[in-house]
């Protein structure tokens, strides 16, 4: 069935005036530069990967307090064992490292009293470097 509108030819197909198609085409485009010119953290000043730092900041400070303390009563690092007992109630799992440990070598620890602390989260440990005060992300973080 074939619909003849008025102005229009039967041998050819009958096309919407050309403004509408220009409406439409303005609409479209200004629909897609919103949509990819949002962002879903606009409002919030700390996006997700700020806040994961944040968290895993937080959650290792207990054992760097703990471990420059005791350097700084001992004039060296605890023992694994030492380790252990004293981080034992701060609620997280951690590990030591020190500059013997082929990772943390190999991530700058070069004098007696250079170590990691790392924390257990979810597929990894998160690690924080004792002789330039940083914090392990990304990629460096899978690697042990």
């Amino acid at each position: 069935m074939v619909v003849v509108r008025r102005g229009c030819n039967l041998r050819a197909p009958c096309q919407p005036p050309l403004r509408v198609l220009g409406v439409f085409q303005c609409l479209f485009i200004a629909g897609i530069v919103l949509v990819t010119s949002c962002d879903n953290n606009s409002s919030s000043p700390t996006s997700t990967r700020d806040r994961i730092s944040v968290d895993r900041e937080a959650r290792l400070q207990p054992a760097i307090r703990y471990v420059e303390a005791f350097t700084k009563d001992h004039q060296r690092l605890p023992t694994q064992n030492e380790f252990r007992s004293g981080t034992k109630g701060m609620g997280n799992e951690f590990v030591l490292k020190d500059h013997t440990d082929k990772y943390a070598a190999s991530k700058g620890a070069k004098a007696d009293t250079d170590y990691m602390v790392g924390v257990w989260r979810a597929d990894w440990y998160h690690y924080y470097k004792s002789w330039d005060k940083s914090f392990l992300s990304g990629s460096d973080e899978f690697l042990n």
